[in-house]
């Protein structure tokens, strides 16, 4: 049994023992020196040239930028685009059909002013968005 295994206890063990093991200072710790024989074994492979360049490039990796991106304008222009798209495709559905034979508990002008204000959201941000730029191309 080990310094540090005799230390471990369960609910079943005598709750006097004590629960930290006590501090050695027979061998220091170094950060370069390895414990346990795998570490042993990487630290005697050498790495390979592609494996360098392939750990250089993760570490090169930036996390994306969210606020500098256009990923807010492309999103705002497809959800709008959707949107207009849905409500052509809800307009001609009830084409034709007479309002007593509509079974839905939601009217259909309920369903077209939900889905025109969502439309409109979407277009109002992608405005915002190139009046902005506009801004910036007109005094910068």
């Amino acid at each position: 049994m080990t310094e540090h295994e005799q230390y471990r206890f369960s609910a079943l063990d005598d709750l006097s023992r004590p629960t930290t093991p006590s501090v050695s200072t027979s061998e220091p710790e170094h950060p370069e020196h390895p414990k346990h024989p795998q570490q042993l074994e990487q630290q005697k492979q050498p790495q390979k040239p592609e494996e360098l360049d392939s750990k250089s490039e993760q570490n090169d990796k930036k996390p994306f930028d969210w606020a500098g991106s256009w990923i807010w304008e492309v999103g705002a222009a497809v959800s709008g685009t959707v949107s207009i798209a849905l409500l052509i495709g809800f307009l001609a559905y009830v084409n034709d059909t007479s309002y007593a034979n509509w079974q839905y508990s939601v009217s259909p002008n309920a369903v077209i002013s939900i889905i025109v204000a969502a439309a409109k959201a979407a277009m109002l941000g992608l405005l915002t968005s190139c009046i902005s730029q506009l801004k910036w191309n007109q005094y910068g």
